[in-house]
């Protein structure tokens, strides 16, 4: 669940034997805390330590730099915990301090599997409340809000391509496993939500998250947040015309189905008054929701998805409420029950 992440540690009271140096100035010390794949690998977490005000800066990611550069596990809250404990012993600090250490940035990601190849799901992957939608190099799709970002990705395909450029894991067995997942009709699709501040927490009724102690003792909350976030995206599939639209349905899905739903914005969307661009808006989710064919991949078919794999990792012993889980997912839970200190 947890994975980049920028650590703030105001009383340094540990050291860098553990570390290696990158470079110095009069201010600054730079290092980097490699993983136990090895310097090889180019694993690292990078230390930034302010001589002066005796404070360190952790960042990268812990997801990575604890179960290695070349995998799909991502960190449940006991792995998480033991990440942590790993690099408090490596800086030998007491595992308090790094508890007690506030953070900024945060990105909560789950390398999900789909019923549907991840280059056909992309495109489909139109809007997420009011954010701005980006596609970047035709491979990851995005939305970028003020204080949060979605980024969605092929989880395979980046991890092969990153592999054929640096060459520092052996992939063959690793793809022979992807291939045998694809074969299947499995698609390894990341979904990240980057918070960009602790103010990302707050707007979300997460205030009382403010340091590391407090990400460990409500991972759950985490989860439900990522959920939460991932129930607004909305697909956009083949429409299907039905003699129940109304007039205004029929022109908003012919539109869509013409010119897609990012000329819809442009043409249609932008060049509206504030108030009819609203309920446009609205009208063209309720016809992407009612009317998108139910025989092929959609929004209700993604929240399914996302439901198995979430009662997949429950299975494997994350303290998960499921149907707390489904109400955020196919009902409405505007103010979640998350568990306060």
């Amino acid at each position: 669940m947890i994975d980049n992440i920028r650590i703030h540690i105001k009383n340094f009271r540990g050291n860098f034997d553990k570390c290696e140096k990158q470079w110095e100035s009069t201010k600054t010390e730079c290092y980097k805390l490699y993983n136990h794949e090895g310097k090889e690998k180019g694993v690292f977490m990078l230390l930034e330590y302010n001589i002066k005000n005796n404070s360190l800066i952790i960042e990268n990611s812990i997801r990575k730099w604890y179960n290695g550069g070349f995998t799909l596990v991502d960190l449940k809250k006991k792995s998480a915990m033991k990440t942590f404990e790993k690099i408090a012993d490596a800086l030998n600090i007491s595992v308090l301090d790094l508890h007690e250490a506030t953070f900024t940035k945060c990105e909560l990601g789950l390398n999900l599997m789909v019923k549907v190849p991840i280059e056909q799901l992309e495109p489909m992957i139109v809007k997420y409340s009011t954010y701005q939608r980006f596609c970047y190099e035709g491979e990851t799709v995005g939305f970028l809000g003020q204080d949060r970002k979605l980024i969605f990705y092929n989880k395979y395909k980046e991890l092969i391509d990153k592999n054929d450029k640096n060459k520092k894991y052996d992939k063959e067995i690793k793809k022979k496993v992807f291939d045998a997942f694809n074969k299947s009709n499995c698609y390894f699709l990341r979904a990240e939500v980057r918070m960009e501040d602790r103010q990302a927490f707050r707007n979300s009724k997460l205030g009382h998250i403010n340091n590391i102690g407090d990400l460990l003792d409500c991972y759950q909350d985490l989860y439900y947040l990522w959920t939460k976030e991932m129930s607004k995206v909305i697909l956009l599939n083949k429409l299907v015309m039905s003699k129940s639209m109304n007039s205004r349905e029929y022109m908003i899905a012919r539109v869509l189905e013409a010119e897609g739903y990012s000329s819809f914005k442009i043409n249609c969307l932008e060049k509206s008054v504030a108030n009819t661009k609203s309920i446009l808006s609205k009208d063209a989710e309720s016809v992407i929701r009612n009317y998108g064919s139910k025989k092929e991949y959609n929004t209700q078919k993604f929240k399914a998805d996302i439901y198995r794999n979430l009662k997949n990792i429950k299975g494997k012993g994350e303290n998960l409420d499921m149907k707390t889980i489904t109400k955020i997912l196919f009902g409405k839970l505007e103010d979640i029950s998350y568990n306060k200190k």
